[in-house]
């Protein structure tokens, strides 16, 4: 019974350990995507973002394993392939021209903060 407890513990601290050691991606486009598909979904999820305005041109990258796979991005004109390398410490993912990217969660160190209006001038 101790060892199942202990056993059910450590899968659990293993499986969130290893959640926050990947970083999450938005990926922007000058174009229109109309459509976007992960070549190995087992070790990265592309998710498509709508807006309001419904521009079509927002994607979330989701790493779930280390590897590296491909992204295909379908635009009106043209298709291109971004390579991405995922590690246990970082995500890579190809430059690939009108597309930008950065990384979704929130830096390890203190977030430098402003002083309220009051203090620093202004508005």
């Amino acid at each position: 019974m101790f060892k199942k407890v202990l056993f059910s513990i450590f899968t659990i601290f293993f499986i969130i350990s290893q959640a926050y050691a990947l970083e999450d991606y938005i990926v922007l486009s000058n174009k229109r995507i109309i459509s976007v598909t992960s070549q190995n979904i087992d070790i990265v999820d592309v998710i498509p973002f709508f807006t309001i305005d419904n521009s079509k041109n927002i994607i979330l990258v989701k790493p779930k394993q280390a590897g590296r796979t491909k992204i295909v991005f379908k635009f009106e004109d043209c298709e291109q392939t971004a390579q991405i390398k995922i590690t246990e410490n970082e995500t890579i993912i190809s430059d690939i021209d009108g597309l930008s990217y950065f990384v979704l969660d929130l830096p390890e160190g203190p977030l430098e903060t402003l002083p309220p209006p009051s203090i620093r001038g202004g508005k």
